[in-house]
């Protein structure tokens, strides 16, 4: 019997889907209830995705805190086999995951579905340029997702050398990259310098955001025609991707994989179309279940149904940003505001680093992207916040922002992301620039950018 990846689960229906899902989440409520951890919390009759609805979410901190002092307690089984993960502590301090072996075939089951409605065929030729190594598991997963599906796969990791890659690509007749932009990007235009006619036909991309104005450099340069996001997490793996219809940061989420809720701050579900934070609980995950946890990022449900026909649900994924700055006692801002407020001008990467100033902060807003005007940004900034242009204007606060070359930002080696916080506050000691001098290298353009206060335009040493 063959197995089809490109179309949604057998049932099709949404009504059997929902079956599906009830009966996994049946199962999964049992393991958690032989836990240590989750017999405290989850109440004896609770059951289905109602009574889902009304047990405590669980933040990242109060689960990994337990999997690193209490393992066993988080633990519902015995273990045959498995493979454990880790997090790349660029939102916070390393965390460990740990799959069986039944859950990690469970996944490339799921991965390689999703493969196939995101446009990916038996015939294809797929550059794999994840990141590897040091309990990473993107270029692991994905070859074992690429086999099942039956695609070829060319496992270049993030860190080939134009030379090497353009070489095996067009033997290989390479017609598929999927990578993150964080790592990237950057590659693709040295590759594009050594061979300007090379280009292939599909973009995947997980693990980073990839701005309007990177998109339109790929489909101009490279001759991509569509362009996909997959969104996932360490500690429960894909949880949405991008059908042909799906546009923007619009995503299905993989409803018989990971059930999603939407939820205010208090960890009530929200109405469809409005904002809140994104909590999961792994429908497959019975070894150490993960049930109504906090991911830390942001969302909100699409309440149409989508062009292809999927009974997925769709969410417009919203990102990182369930972190409140404060940077003086009348000036807080949450994260995801204060990067939606420049979204619109496209930088490549962002990094917010909190320095001292009186006894307050000095924001400054580190940013990729050649095409930025750095006065631009700010101006947006402190028009669109009005809490922290206030607080500029009584002195309180400094704001700036930095405008840097691609790929000048530290990334993590292992992931290829950027720490969007940094708070050197309470460190005694200026942020490390991202040029790796003492200070970040100023530039005035013919504006006289470098000239306004509080825009910093990164160039070249002299």
């Amino acid at each position: 019997m063959n197995t089809r990846h490109d179309v949604a689960p057998p049932s099709g229906a949404a009504r059997e889907l929902g079956m599906e899902i009830a009966g996994r989440l049946g199962r999964v409520l049992a393991a958690a209830r032989r836990a240590e951890y989750y017999a405290g919390i989850l109440p004896r009759d609770a059951a289905g995705l109602d009574a889902l609805a009304c047990l405590p979410v669980t933040t990242q901190k109060a689960y990994h805190d337990v999997m690193m002092t209490a393992p066993e307690s988080l633990k519902s089984g015995e273990e045959h086999g498995g493979i454990v993960l880790q997090t790349g502590g660029t939102s916070g301090e390393p965390k460990f995951s740990i799959y069986s072996g039944a859950e990690i075939r469970e996944m490339i089951r799921s991965g390689a579905r999703m493969l196939g409605l995101m446009g990916v065929r038996k015939e294809h030729h797929v550059a794999n340029c994840l990141g590897i190594g040091e309990l990473y598991g993107g270029l692991i997963t994905l070859e074992h997702e690429l086999l099942e599906l039956g695609a070829r796969s060319l496992p270049f990791g993030p860190h080939v050398e134009p030379g090497f890659f353009l070489n095996a690509a067009r033997r290989m007749r390479v017609d598929v990259l999927f990578t993150n932009p964080l790592f990237f990007m950057h590659k693709l235009r040295e590759i594009h310098e050594v061979d300007p006619s090379f280009g292939f036909e599909l973009l995947l991309y997980g693990g980073a955001g990839l701005s309007r104005v990177d998109a339109a450099w790929i489909r101009t340069h490279m001759g991509v025609k569509r362009i996909a996001s997959v969104i996932a997490s360490v500690d429960a793996m894909q949880f949405g991707f991008q059908c042909p219809h799906c546009t923007g940061n619009e995503h299905h989420t993989l409803d018989d994989f990971n059930h999603v809720e939407i939820v205010d701050e208090d960890g009530n579900p929200v109405e469809d179309g409005e904002e809140g934070r994104i909590v999961l609980t792994s429908l497959y995950r019975t070894l150490y279940p993960l049930i109504r946890y906090d991911i830390g990022d942001r969302g909100r449900f699409i309440g149409e149904a989508c062009a292809c026909g999927s009974p997925y649900r769709k969410i417009e994924f919203l990102g990182r940003g369930g972190e409140l700055l404060s940077l003086s006692e009348e000036a807080e801002i949450w994260v995801h505001q204060l990067v939606k407020a420049f979204a619109d001008e496209g930088p490549s990467a962002v990094q917010l680093v909190l320095e001292p100033y009186k006894h307050n902060a000095h924001l400054v807003v580190r940013l990729e992207g050649g095409h930025l005007d750095g006065a631009v940004v700010r101006r947006k900034i402190l028009e669109r916040l009005p809490v922290l242009g206030e607080a500029v204007e009584r002195g309180s606060i400094l704001v700036s922002v930095d405008v840097l070359a691609p790929g000048a930002l530290p990334r993590s080696h292992r992931t290829g992301k950027v720490r969007l916080v940094v708070d050197q506050r309470f460190k005694g000691a200026r942020a490390p620039s991202p040029l790796g001098e003492p200070g970040p290298w100023w530039r005035g353009g013919d504006d006289g950018a470098a000239a306004l206060p509080g825009v910093r335009q990164a160039g070249h040493r002299s």
